[in-house]
């Protein structure tokens, strides 16, 4: 097939600046994936 889909959640680190509150560091957390992973594949 032409699909590939994951699910999962992002596990971020966050540092305070004089802006507010930034993402310094994200992490995605695959919890399951279905379909044809060669999809995202470039050619």
């Amino acid at each position: 097939g032409s699909n590939f889909i994951v699910g999962g959640r992002y596990e971020d680190r966050l540092v305070r600046t004089e802006h507010g509150w930034r993402i310094a560091h994200r992490d995605l957390v695959r919890m399951w994936s279905e379909g044809n992973p060669e999809v995202t594949r470039r050619s």
